[in-house]
């Protein structure tokens, strides 16, 4: 009878064996944990291309020191489904570079997250929607510097683009809101989180928005309630997201628009 091989610990397991468990692991345990336990734990992360098409960086603790960051969000792009890869996440902390390299290898990214944006230059937009072509879907966890040049850059390089997202408590200009009016009235997700703005600004984004499907002013605050001018003026949105305490009517019309919140998508 030929002897059969017993492994009896998991670092005696096959490389091949290794990278199909390894799949299962999320990508900051499997590339910045997992290759410390033992040698051949480490050869198997380093030999492994992962199918990851989404990449979510939210987790790296913001005392890594940045040059540490890039390296690892670099090693989790070689490691990806690059070419696949459509959303993706960056932390509050990046240099540039990091985001630079994802849109370079990355041609198919269609979602993008910004928690935080190093790079103050008013180009920065342009740089990254000429590089992303493909991008639908834009979420910022902060109001945007030189937001004008990111709708422009938006306008000229978007050519996919439906859906923008602000978290902020940020104050809304008129101006700002004239610019959202005049340089997007194609988009389709529309969504401000504890920004505030005035009724004026918000009426004139409804009706310059012709095509939107979801606006959402959850949480916004300076409009006062929603009346029937501005019901009116949203008559066209699909879902018109806003928080009940602002409802001053209780007709039909009220109670169509007024719904419970729903993850925000592009």
């Amino acid at each position: 009878m030929a002897n059969k091989m017993i492994i009896s610990t998991w670092e005696e397991m096959y490389v091949d064996c290794l990278i199909q468990v390894f799949a299962k692991v999320d990508t900051y345990g499997l590339l910045w944990f997992v290759p410390l336990v033992c040698k051949s734990w480490y050869k198997a992360c380093r030999a492994g291309t992962y199918e990851w098409k989404v990449l979510d960086f939210q987790f790296v603790p913001e005392s890594m020191v940045l040059s540490h960051v890039t390296k690892f969000m670099r090693l989790t792009v070689d490691r990806s489904d690059r070419l696949n890869v459509t959303r993706v996440t960056l932390p509050k902390w990046f240099e540039i570079e990091a985001l630079d390299y994802i849109l370079d290898q990355c041609p198919g990214l269609k979602s993008l997250a910004l928690l935080s944006l190093p790079e103050t230059c008013r180009r920065i937009w342009f740089c990254i929607f000429r590089q992303a072509q493909n991008l639908e879907v834009l979420e910022l966890g902060f109001f945007p510097y030189h937001l004008d040049d990111m709708l422009r850059a938006i306008r000229l390089h978007g050519i996919n683009f439906t859906s923008l997202s602000i978290s902020s408590n940020h104050y809304i200009t008129k101006r700002q809101a004239s610019a959202i009016a005049n340089l997007l009235p194609n988009i389709k997700h529309l969504k401000f989180r504890g920004c505030r703005i005035e009724p004026e600004d918000l009426l004139l984004i409804l009706k310059s928005c012709r095509e939107l499907v979801v606006f959402d002013v959850m949480d916004c605050t300076g409009f006062g309630c929603v009346d029937d001018e501005i019901l009116k003026a949203a008559s066209h949105i699909k879902r018109f997201l806003f928080s009940k305490h602002r409802a001053i009517n209780t007709n039909k019309a009220v109670a169509n628009y007024q719904l419970t919140p729903f993850p925000f998508t592009g």
